[in-house]
């Protein structure tokens, strides 16, 4: 089965939530190699898709992969231009984006080392010397009226990373006007809770997502269609795995589940993964469903104490027309067989009598000598 390169890093995925044995079995059947999919996360074209996909995906996976403190990472983030001047100048001087649980066992400086791959323009207009927490707050709370939004957004893209508790004490004491607000919500760091505090209206909702705003990495698995999720699970587990243990804990028993050894539906799965809308969560049920149970058991390679299958001669997973028809027929609840009825009979009306013709004629002429003559004498 002819695979495209993103639809393989989907499935590779998900490959890597099952067991060995069965990894191995699904990629002979899709006649996917594990060195197809270590080549699709490494090399130049793997890098060249990561800088898209960091492009194309929602603003929150910006400061998902920023608390990985990966310095290539941050190298590629400022260098496309992916980040507001307070985190591109906190890039550039090494502040961490982790949790601050994160333990650096050989220094009690918690820097980030700089990318060989970081070009720092020494004009860049990032990296002049910024503003103080108590300037950005001034203009947030001047951020009103005519063009209010568009100063504050000016204003909330100087925050970094050590204004954040600022922000919000002065928030707390005197809340920022809407416009303000609404800029602040936009900041990919902006703190959870700060954030909650601004507002839960729906149209609050609206704009965040407008913003690519988009909650935590576990709202990827609900809400992003499967096509767009799975390949971006892949870029964050390449990165900081311990980023989708969450997403992964939720997924690995419905794989496991769901899709398990059968191979089939594993191939259904690679087959509407190109073009569907819907999630993880949906996709996943539905290819086994239209795949139906597995006809024959698990091979020797995964019994204990077995001898290893003969491999497997890769088989064509598309399926026809007519075998997904009848494959997904099969999925649907029957219908009761119709109920036979007996025919009434239907009784034609009588038709009117017929008067023959010649009797028409005398009937006419009987009729003309007695009605009353015009022409006669009074």
């Amino acid at each position: 089965m002819a695979l495209d390169d993103r639809t393989a890093e989907a499935v590779g995925y998900l490959l890597r939530l099952t067991d060995g044995g069965t990894a191995r079995r699904v990629r002979v059947r899709l006649g996917l190699d594990a060195e197809r999919v270590a080549a699709a996360t490494a090399g130049t074209a793997a890098d060249n898709r990561f800088r898209a996909e960091l492009q194309s995906a929602p603003a929150s996976v910006r400061y998902w992969l920023l608390r990985a403190d990966d310095p290539a990472v941050n190298a590629a983030l400022y260098g496309l231009g992916l980040l507001p001047p307070g985190l591109a100048r906190d890039v550039v001087q090494g502040v961490p984006f982790a949790p601050v649980e994160r333990t650096f066992p050989d220094t009690d400086d918690r820097r980030v080392p700089l990318s060989p791959q970081l070009r720092v323009h020494p004009e860049d207009p990032r990296l002049g010397d910024g503003f103080t927490a108590a300037e950005i707050l001034a203009l947030l709370y001047r951020g009103q009226g005519t063009n209010g939004l568009r100063r504050a957004r000016r204003a909330a893209r100087e925050i970094r990373t050590a204004h954040w508790p600022e922000v919000a004490r002065a928030h707390r004491e005197d809340p920022l006007p809407g416009f303000a607000r609404w800029a602040l919500a936009e900041r990919i760091d902006c703190p959870t809770q700060l954030r909650e505090s601004f507002g839960s209206h729906a149209k609050f909702g609206h704009r965040l997502r407008a913003a690519g705003i988009v909650g935590e990495l576990d709202d990827v698995v609900g809400h992003r269609a499967a096509v767009d999720a799975l390949p971006l699970l892949g870029m964050v587990h390449r990165v900081q795995p311990r980023a989708v243990a969450d997403s992964e804990a939720v997924l690995r028993p419905l794989v496991r589940t769901e899709l398990g050894g059968n191979t089939e539906a594993w191939a259904v799965l690679a087959q509407l993964l190109p073009d569907f809308v819907g999630t993880v969560t949906e996709l996943v049920p539905l290819a086994a469903a239209i795949a139906g149970p597995a006809d024959d058991p698990a091979p020797a390679d995964d019994i204990p104490g077995e001898s290893p299958a003969a491999p497997v001669e890769p088989a064509p997973a598309y399926l026809t027309h007519a075998e997904f028809d009848a494959a997904h027929l099969r999925t649907l609840p029957r219908r009761p067989p119709p109920v036979a009825q007996t025919p009434v009979p239907v009784v034609a009306p009588a038709a009117p009598p017929v008067v023959p013709k010649p009797f028409r004629r005398v009937l006419g002429a009987v009729r003309g000598l007695l009605a009353p003559s015009s022409g006669r004498h009074s």
